[in-house]
């Protein structure tokens, strides 16, 4: 598995890679489905969701910002 970065593209390691039967698997680079901690707000965001109805986030956010 690579992330097409340029160190992971020259044609020395695809030939090693190729010679030992490793499959190639295209991935993009930076891409939001390697990035783990996407997953963690998104979970956290449905967690707080499923407590508290978002219009009660939002009336308890707009109240924290005045006070700033």
């Amino acid at each position: 598995m690579e992330d097409n970065t340029q160190q992971h593209i020259a044609a020395l390691i695809d030939y090693c890679l190729e010679d030992e039967y490793i499959p190639h698997v295209d991935w993009p680079a930076r891409s939001s489905e390697l990035n783990p901690i996407l997953n963690i707000w998104d979970s956290l965001e449905r967690a707080i969701v499923r407590h508290q109805p978002i219009h009660k986030i939002l009336q308890v956010l707009k109240s924290l910002l005045l006070e700033e």
